[in-house]
């Protein structure tokens, strides 16, 4: 029995530097940082993809002589004016109209068009969408197909988001003032459009007008 309880004495004692070991480690390991690594970038969820996408910037407008909505999606596949005949009720996309086609105006949704069918026999009621004119915009994405993300949950057949003018669009480069003057002619209903516009640009802010003007014979 002597010889036993011996033995049992030297097989615990032989087991402590194991464990002072294994705890030695664990420290060595909790005190070791690592480096800290900040990643930073900005991701343009409007133009993923070119199929998709398109965009018009301010001497595209010019280009193609667009002066209305309807101009705006005249050379642009799968996209249309969803209208009765009097009111315009937005853009079509890929067979989706009405509010399921969002349009925006600087980041800013506009709202949903509402149709009251008590009033609406009686041209009392405007249903139409707010429509901007392409004088006063910078550039215009029209997105086909779903964009939730930038027009909402109701954006199923996709959007349009305009971008007005700034005032660095005006003023040039090392300069703190500017001034727009635009004017044209169009033949299909005899319209004449003038555009006046003057700029500012200083240290703690920036400042715009502009005044559009258009007469046409219906």
């Amino acid at each position: 029995m002597k010889y036993e309880k011996n033995k049992l004495l030297v097989t615990a004692y032989s087991l402590l530097p194991i464990t002072i070991s294994l705890s030695t480690a664990n420290v060595a390991l909790a005190d070791e940082k690592l480096d800290e690594i900040q990643v930073q970038g900005e991701v343009d969820v409007t133009r993923q993809t070119q199929s998709a996408v398109v965009h018009k910037n301010a001497e595209t407008i010019q280009k193609e002589l667009i002066r209305d909505t309807r101009d705006l999606v005249r050379y642009t596949t799968d996209v249309g004016i969803s209208d009765n005949g009097r009111f315009l009720k937005g853009f079509s996309i890929r067979g989706v109209e009405g509010n399921r086609v969002g349009i925006s105006v600087d980041g800013v949704n506009l709202p949903d068009s509402e149709e009251n069918t008590l009033y609406s026999r009686y041209g009392n009621f405007n249903p139409s969408r707010l429509s901007i004119d392409s004088e006063l915009v910078r550039d215009i994405d029209i997105v086909r197909g779903s964009d939730a993300f930038n027009s909402g949950s109701g954006a199923l057949g996709g959007g349009v988001n305009y971008h007005t003018l700034d005032a660095q669009d005006i003023v040039k480069p090392n300069n703190k003032f500017g001034a727009l003057l635009r004017g044209g002619y169009a033949s299909k209903n005899s319209e004449w459009i003038r555009t006046l516009g003057v700029g500012y640009v200083g240290d703690k802010v920036d400042a715009i007008l502009c005044i559009h003007n258009a007469q046409a014979i219906k």
